[in-house]
């Protein structure tokens, strides 16, 4: 966000009254220039018919969300798989994942049949046929806004399917959970207008996905519930695939709901918002796919969370 507020800033001083569209045109074509010489096209270099090493940072929600883009990617290249690379950190940056988070995800990723290989480790200096996924924050977009899975698309020269209403995701139900709602609760985009205190009535139903630290203050805060307590992330998506449906705020956790299209209720942040839905097609389904529905009000959640338990 802060470089593209920086981006945008840089740009106010160069449009004066009387020239506005002349000067957005050489702002433009000067601000394209900057960009492709530094970030764009990333496939130009890549070796016609060598398995492509995706290589990403973090965090969890944007790379579930960049495997669109790399399946469509490596089809479009003649390859069936690609190998994935984790670049992790020591935790000084919230947008890199440490070892530990890596190999909390690392599971998930290795079940996909569309994956050859999956590796994670700080440095990434012997990794040939790469492609850095982790330059979509350099580009002009706002981070805030948008759709997450179409910002790596800008970093191809390419014409590339997007096809998010289908899963990217693929794991076996876990049929325990098939009366079941898995509820997602973090601490990072929360909606202060949604009260989920008025979800105690379906507590019953309900199982709690997440950290154990997260669990214990859902219950200090709005009501006691059953815990699932997963030592993968694989373990929480076959949970999810063979549950009744899914409750949470954006996380990287509800990613995994999001990306196996399993039915879902999104509790919108109130300021973020680069995981909506938008609606296609002549019988109103909508891009991101399935049963889904976002809520940004207590009142809404309480009927839509209803609603869920009838499909």
């Amino acid at each position: 966000m802060r470089k593209f507020l920086k981006f945008c800033l840089s740009c106010l001083p160069e449009i004066t009254a009387g020239k506005i569209n002349s000067d957005i045109a050489v702002i433009r074509k000067r601000r394209e220039a900057e960009y492709s010489d530094r970030i764009f096209p990333l496939d130009k270099d890549l070796i016609p018919g060598e398995n492509i090493t995706f290589i990403h940072s973090g965090n969890i929600g944007d790379i579930l969300f960049s495997l669109y883009f790399c399946k469509e990617l490596s089809h479009a290249l003649g390859l069936e798989k690609f190998n994935f690379h984790i670049r992790t950190g020591d935790g000084s940056n919230v947008l890199q994942l440490t070892a530990g988070a890596a190999e909390f995800l690392l599971p998930l990723l290795k079940v996909q049949p569309f994956i050859d290989n999956v590796t994670f480790g700080e440095t990434t200096e012997n990794i040939s046929n790469r492609f850095d996924l982790d330059q979509f924050r350099e580009l002009p977009l706002n981070p805030c806004a948008g759709q997450i899975q179409n910002w790596y698309y800008h970093l191809s020269s390419r014409h590339l399917p997007r096809e998010f209403w289908k899963p990217v995701l693929e794991v076996k139900p876990d049929d325990r959970f098939k009366d079941k709602i898995i509820l997602i609760s973090t601490p990072r985009y929360q909606n202060p207008f949604v009260d989920l205190k008025a979800l105690e009535r379906f507590k019953e139903r309900f199982v709690f996905a997440g950290l154990p630290e997260e669990h214990s203050m859902f219950q200090k805060r709005y009501f006691q519930l059953e815990y699932f307590p997963a030592s993968t992330m694989l373990e929480i998506a076959c949970c999810m695939a063979g549950a009744a449906g899914v409750i949470g705020n954006q996380s990287g956790l509800y990613t995994i709901a999001e990306c196996l299209k399993v039915p879902r209720i999104l509790i919108a942040p109130a300021f973020v918002m680069n995981n909506g839905r938008l609606e296609r097609g002549p019988h109103n389904n909508q891009v991101q796919g399935g049963w889904g529905e976002d809520v940004s009000t207590t009142s809404r959640l309480t009927a839509m969370t209803a609603e869920l338990f009838r499909q």
